[in-house]
């Protein structure tokens, strides 16, 4: 009736079929109970909930998470948002019901061209300047028409790590809320490697010029690293010291 139980998952079965199960252990209503109405609703990853102050189910408050662990071949699913179509005006508690669910995050497929490397990619950082706009932060949802609303605090910038270094012609994957990079809106990008170089570079769009992450899709584009600039790890010399004398103004010394 009028009272809100939130429960998390427990167990997950990947179907062939391209469906998968979930499980949930909801607290049973008493039998004798006259039940008005019922209504379920899912979010997934349950992870990117807001904890606190947030069981208005039409101010729902999600988060887009800046620090990423994306692969070489897919996007980070722990910092994935999708929503179920509620099931509501049951009239009786139900121990199985089938829910369909939309993404209402973007992907990015970034794929970086002419990096002057033979190494592979150990980190990818984001960071955009846009006029409206963010790709991470703190969002509201209304979960019972499965719309967007906006974000209330926004971020912009995204760190992507790799558990396995990547290949530097592999896409670099990011999830971002949904935002259209347009003309006058830059991004930069930081590009560490396995042997320490570190490539930056500051894309700026011009007239015309646009990238859109829509809602629910995948959006590639190719961003050249010919002209970015490399920085590459220092070639220090370090020697153990076992007399003061050969010590010269300015070398530095390392205690262990």
């Amino acid at each position: 009736n009028s009272d809100t139980t939130s429960v998390a998952s427990t167990g997950f079965e990947k179907l062939t079929d391209g469906t998968a199960k979930f499980t949930a252990e909801l607290t049973k209503i008493d039998e004798a109970t006259v039940i008005e109405d019922i209504d379920y609703y899912a979010i997934y990853p349950e992870s990117n909930r807001i904890n606190s102050d947030n069981v208005d189910i039409k101010v729902f408050k999600f988060k887009t998470p800046t620090e990423q662990t994306p692969t070489a071949t897919s996007f980070d699913g722990n910092a994935d948002f999708m929503i179920a179509k509620p099931v509501v005006d049951q009239t009786e508690q139900l121990s199985e019901l089938s829910m369909s669910f939309k993404r209402l995050v973007s992907i990015g497929k970034m794929t970086l061209i002419n990096l002057d490397t033979e190494s592979a990619i150990e980190s990818v950082d984001l960071t955009f300047t846009l006029a409206e706009g963010a790709v991470a932060g703190y969002s509201k949802v209304n979960l019972t028409t499965s719309q967007y609303i906006s974000c209330y605090q926004r971020h912009n910038t995204l760190k992507l790590s790799y558990n396995e270094p990547i290949s530097k012609d592999a896409p670099i994957y990011f999830v971002s809320l949904p935002v259209c990079i347009s003309a006058g809106d830059s991004f930069e990008i930081v590009v560490k490697t396995t042997d320490g170089c570190i490539f930056t570079r500051t894309v700026k769009l011009e007239e015309e010029q646009e990238i859109k992450l829509t809602e629910g899709n995948m959006t590639g584009f190719k961003v050249n690293m010919s002209t970015a600039d490399k920085q590459v790890p220092s070639k220090d010399v370090f020697k153990l010291l076992t007399d003061v004398t050969r010590l010269n103004a300015g070398d530095k010394i390392i205690i262990a």
